[in-house]
């Protein structure tokens, strides 16, 4: 009888594993089964982003970097505008859906206040830009807040100023020099209203 005893002890514990084996392997089953409805619905909804449709007809960029400023000291030459701009551009292409033909980079002395203008020029034109596309102006550089005769300031963005001329950043009372040779935010602002695109 003891024997029996042992053996039906024994058969008990056999069974006890086997349930627990048996509870685990459905615990690992539900829990495949839950990770597996995740990446599907992770996959479907990454897909349905993907298939969203863009807003604008197309999109414009203008980008504009300046690390070289020939009459300022070495000390006021800056490092990673360019950088800005070329990073920028591989932003707008890879992840915003702007044309690479269309974005327009312009560093250095390729970014003077004429080819500033002149870009500008572009964007405005309704031939080439419709009411529902989208437009961005990006400067990386210089900048300056002058002060007015009569009370108020001025800020300007410097171009690449050739060597003939010359903008002294620490002098803000005197706005002669900006005025010839930069782009003053009232300019900006009056180029940007001719622009016809929706944003």
């Amino acid at each position: 009888s003891e024997i029996f005893s042992s053996i039906e002890k024994m058969n008990l514990t056999v069974k006890k594993y086997v349930l627990r084996k048996e509870s685990i392997m459905r615990k690992c089953i539900l829990m495949l089964f839950i990770l597996i409805l995740l990446l599907l619905t992770f996959n479907i909804t990454w897909a349905q982003q993907k298939q969203i449709k863009n807003p604008y007809r197309t999109s414009w960029a203008l980008l504009i970097g300046i690390n070289k400023y020939p009459k300022l000291p070495a000390k006021e030459q800056l490092q990673y505008a360019v950088k800005d701009v070329l990073d920028m551009k591989a932003l707008l292409v890879s992840d915003l859906q702007f044309p690479e033909s269309n974005v327009t980079i312009l560093t250095d002395e390729d970014a003077t206040l004429q080819r500033i203008k002149d870009e500008m020029g572009e964007l405005a034109d309704p031939e080439k830009v419709d009411e529902k596309d989208r437009v961005l102006i990006y400067f990386s550089g210089h900048a300056q807040t002058v002060k007015l005769a009569r009370g108020g300031e001025m800020g300007y963005i410097i171009p690449y100023i050739p060597s003939e001329a010359k903008v002294d950043l620490n002098d803000t009372k005197n706005p002669s020099a900006y005025i010839k040779t930069c782009l003053g935010m009232d300019m900006l602002k009056q180029l940007s209203k001719q622009i016809p695109a929706k944003h």
